[in-house]
């Protein structure tokens, strides 16, 4: 309903000028001139602390809600219906059908009717005897693609559900699609209840199990009629009363809840049990790829031939995702695309140059025909050919290191955004490196660059802002590749570089697995609040909880800034 809409009685002689029933968005401190204009006002989707409902009962004007509030007392009337049953019900029908990760979608808490609700989901799992994990209550705006935004964090958890409740139609709507992304099905795969069901929810495929108003004819009026009796030129004989109500919600039952499938076969008959066993285990491989961290997403990694790259794209795979492998050589992306379809997983090789825009653009066109559109892109590929002061070095090899790095990732940004900013969601790694955080006096080229990206990281991430599209910067560590035996074996980088040789006999030789984990763990949402920021695989980062990842943001850290800079001052001209 938008803003406002005009109920009207059914009796002439006394209908009142205008009942307005105002939804949340409406701005409350404009009720005064509302009420010059009405005889009584329905506030809906009421606030446990509703400024509306305080400024009425202040001024003395009569109202009713659509729900209830901790707002003024109950001095006013209400109808509300009863989501603490109902969140009880959803749970113990869902245990009682095998479920023990049950998740909710829905609006946030601070609205009364979502509290209520979560009040009795919690005590539906504590009559089931279910441990009550927050990271099961997910707060989504409520229309389709907040259901699709919040299933896809959920499905996307190290232990996702095997069941959830939505607050409504349209986030089932978005949630649904979501679960589809996942290679899962609505009621096969997972259950799905609607908390407040509607003619849509028989129309999904399969129909939507759901609660609803089922009362009487005697019981039932027009919502609209339980202000009347509060209104004095409504009132009956014996003056203005209060009625406030809380009206039953009745399941109906249909077909997305289904057992959880540790149950499905004993529920068959005894001669089912054989094709029971067989169909949950061809569906095993659906149900098992929802518990991987990037199940259903498309990923791109440069410079993924060999080393850091290679074991990012490998374990990108692993974990679900179908990857585009992207290098120079094409035998290199050949046989990295090879070793993971070996291995189960789905990749696609593209072997071109990173600094060639439009290769670039037709590879990644090529990869949204292929494989689908990008949702992950590691920017992995790099070079570090220039040894030695600038005066010294090689200005090609210079150049290179600086026109690979920054132009290479800006090409492949480039590509992969604008696709990403139109579908609302994605996100991008940009690899840093040596000189990033320090001075690198005979690796400038190469730690000019590296800075650099770690500006550009935190430069696309504002311009991103609200997009729903994230960009982080990631440092993998010393790990021993090519690029770094290239500095080994050359004479340049033995007489410039002597350190790197130094810190590999000393053990410091991080493997590459780790900046690979690091991307999945990225990739599936877990560190969204340092987008913008630095990470570091070989300092610890993959062990960061919530409370360091806040101490981060809060401070500050992980990003470029110059310190000591003394206060800006008009200079007179």
């Amino acid at each position: 309903m938008p803003g406002a809409a005009a109920i009207c009685g059914a009796n002439p002689a006394r209908r009142p000028r205008a009942i307005l029933a105002l939804r949340q968005a409406a701005k409350w401190k404009s009720l005064g001139s509302v009420s010059r204009r009405a005889d009584t006002i329905v506030l809906a989707r009421t606030r446990r602390r509703d400024a509306r409902i305080e400024y009425l009962s202040e001024v003395g004007f009569p109202f009713a809600t659509l729900g209830r509030s901790l707002s003024a007392g109950t001095a006013y009337p209400s109808l509300d219906l009863d989501f603490v049953r109902a969140g009880e019900q959803s749970v113990a029908r869902l245990a009682a059908r095998g479920h023990r990760r049950i998740a909710v979608v829905g609006p946030t808490p601070e609205l009364n009717f979502a509290h209520l609700f979560r009040r009795g989901y919690r005590q539906g799992l504590k009559g089931a005897r279910l441990a009550f994990d927050p990271a099961l209550l997910a707060t989504a705006e409520v229309n389709e693609a907040g259901g699709y935004a919040a299933v896809l964090a959920l499905m996307k958890a190290p232990h996702p559900p095997t069941a959830i409740l939505f607050n409504n139609d349209a986030l089932a709507l978005g949630g649904c699609r979501a679960l589809g992304e996942f290679g899962l099905q609505p009621g096969r795969d997972v259950a799905v209840i609607v908390i407040v069901d509607s003619p849509l929810c028989s129309y999904f495929s399969p129909a939507l199990t759901g609660f609803s108003v089922r009362l009487g004819a005697a019981r039932a009026p027009p919502r609209g009629n339980a202000c009347w009796p509060a209104m004095p030129c409504t009132a009956g004989p014996e003056g203005p009363r209060i009625v406030r109500e809380v009206w039953p919600l009745a399941l109906t039952a249909r077909e997305s809840d289904p057992l959880a499938p540790s149950l499905w076969a004993r529920a068959l008959p005894p001669g089912l049990a054989q094709e029971a066993s067989r169909h949950t285990s061809d569906r095993g491989d659906k149900r098992g790829r929802r518990d991987m961290r990037l199940a259903g997403e498309v990923a791109v990694v440069t410079g993924a031939g060999r080393g850091i790259g290679r074991a990012i794209a490998e374990m990108q795979a692993q974990e679900g995702a179908k990857v585009a492998v992207i290098a120079r050589t094409a035998a290199e992306v050949e046989a990295v695309a090879d070793a993971i379809q070996a291995k189960g997983g789905t990749a696609r090789a593209y072997a071109l140059d990173i600094v060639d825009r439009e290769a670039v653009a037709d590879a990644f066109s090529a990869v949204g025909s292929d494989l689908g559109p990008v949702g992950l892109l590691t920017n992995n590929a790099g070079a570090f050919s220039g040894y030695g002061p600038i005066w010294t070095v090689d200005p090609d090899d210079w150049r290179r290191d600086v026109e690979t790095n920054v132009f290479g990732t800006f090409n492949c940004c480039r590509a992969a955004l604008p696709p990403m900013i139109a579908r609302g969601r994605g996100r991008v790694i940009v690899m840093t490196g040596g000189g990033t955080a320090a001075s690198f006096p005979m690796g400038s080229g190469y730690a000019t660059s590296k800075a650099g990206l770690l500006r550009f990281t935190e430069c696309v991430a504002d311009t991103l802002v609200g997009t729903g599209v994230l960009v982080f910067a990631m440092d993998p560590g010393l790990v021993r590749t090519a690029m770094t035996e290239r500095q080994l074996s050359r004479e340049s980088g033995r007489k410039h570089l002597p350190n790197i040789a130094q810190l590999f006999e000393r053990g410091i030789d991080v493997p590459p697995t780790l900046a690979a984990r690091l991307s999945v763990e990225i990739g599936a949402g877990r560190f969204d609040r340092l987008a913008g920021r630095m990470l570091m695989a070989a300092r610890g980062d993959l062990d960061l909880d919530p409370a360091a990842v806040e101490s981060i943001v809060a401070a500050d850290l992980r990003s470029l800034r110059v310190n000591g800079l003394p206060p800006e001052r008009p200079h007179g001209r």
